[in-house]
């Protein structure tokens, strides 16, 4: 799952830990890339994006207010999310229904 707002992407990655954490080292190296943080990381009994290997949404100029978890979003940037882990989960759950294939 990947989003994009206001220059930043924010990725979910799922699968096994050294998968996980191979693809993460490989996107950390790519030069189109710059800032690579992990914000949140947990384990999981169950996938979440489980149906698909890639959804992406450009959320730019969309309202987060309308999304009851995001009535406090100040901006989309690393800092946010690394200072409110659940935040990235839950805005790519929020948009995990609208993206279609």
């Amino acid at each position: 799952m990947l989003l994009y707002r206001d220059g930043y992407f924010i990725q979910a990655l799922e699968g096994e830990e050294d998968v996980v954490m191979d693809l993460f080292r490989k996107i950390e190296r790519d030069t189109r890339h710059s800032n690579v943080i992990i914000a949140h990381k947990e384990s999981i009994t169950e996938r979440s994006f489980d149906e698909w290997s890639m959804g992406y949404k450009n959320i730019s100029g969309v309202d987060l207010s309308k999304y009851p978890e995001y009535r406090d979003y100040e901006e989309f940037s690393p800092e946010y999310f690394v200072n409110n882990p659940s935040r990235d989960v839950s805005l790519l759950n929020s948009f995990y229904d609208e993206i279609n294939f």
